[in-house]
């Protein structure tokens, strides 16, 4: 085959260099949209982390308590349920401080959710939607036991504090929301049972309590602790240390170091 034409060759030579430009044009294209691709997914996935994480802490306190698990969820909400609490005509700031200030809530945070629990209420919507302030709390099951149980277990072991035993079924049915869920006929019953518990558990502490103080009498401590010590709870130190603790928290004596307040006293001395 004989030889092109110089400007026929020239003209092929700049239709190749075209060509292969334009191939490289196409490769780098490709490179550029898969490299853009994985940065905004990176940017998407780290964004939705900060998204997470800000969600979280919104939810959680110092500890890593969740919200909605918290005890201060559950008392600003029976709060709401007592219409004799006085927490309606609250403002927001005022809640927190009342019920969740020291635990370890960022305030922003917890009086967001509180604000919406207050809007709830407004709207009788979640726990107080018709069907949850009217469902009923199992009164003990295999694995539970409700507020009312715990409660009335409390006031038949301390009766004398109580005055438990002076009380009618009725005036005892009505003295507790907790109480006052659960037909009068089935919180007799209740009353039966844990009265009956609260007695055995009487016995039982009576029975332990005299052993003790058998066991003690028939080994009496000795005066000194193993340290060369005077025991701490028997000592007169451990009466002032209570006064001066007690006068500080109203005011009557100025807060100091457990090393200046340890100073003060003689009797203190005796323990390093």
């Amino acid at each position: 085959m004989g030889r092109l034409p110089r400007s026929k060759e020239m003209r092929s030579r700049k239709e190749d260099s075209e060509d292969e430009e334009s191939d490289d044009d196409s490769s780098g294209g490709g490179s550029f949209v898969v490299a853009a691709k994985a940065a905004n997914s990176q940017q998407w996935s780290t964004s939705r982390r900060h998204s997470d994480t800000k969600k979280r802490k919104k939810h959680t306190n110092e500890e890593g308590e969740e919200w909605s698990e918290s005890q201060q969820k559950k008392d600003i909400i029976a709060a709401f349920l007592d219409p004799n609490s006085g927490i309606h005509t609250l403002s927001i700031p005022t809640i927190f401080e009342e019920y969740a200030a020291d635990h370890g809530w960022i305030k922003s945070n917890a009086t967001s959710n509180i604000r919406t629990i207050k809007k709830q209420y407004e709207g009788k919507k979640g726990p107080f939607s018709e069907k949850e302030v009217n469902k009923i709390e199992p009164f003990k099951t295999r694995t539970t036991k409700s507020k009312a149980y715990t409660l009335l277990l409390k006031v038949h072991m301390n009766s004398e504090q109580s005055g438990v035993e002076n009380m009618t079924i009725e005036q005892l049915h009505q003295s507790q929301t907790c109480f006052r869920q659960y037909p009068l006929n089935d919180f007799k019953t209740y009353n039966t049972d844990i009265r009956r518990l609260a007695m055995k558990k009487k016995e039982k502490l009576q029975l332990d309590t005299s052993a003790l103080m058998s066991h003690m009498k028939a080994h009496p401590r000795r005066e000194y602790t193993d340290r060369g010590l005077k025991f701490w709870d028997t000592h007169a130190a451990y009466e002032m240390l209570k006064t001066d603790l007690d006068k500080i928290e109203k005011g009557l004596l100025d807060p100091t170091t457990p090393k200046l307040l340890w100073e003060t006293r003689k009797s203190y001395k005796e323990f390093p």
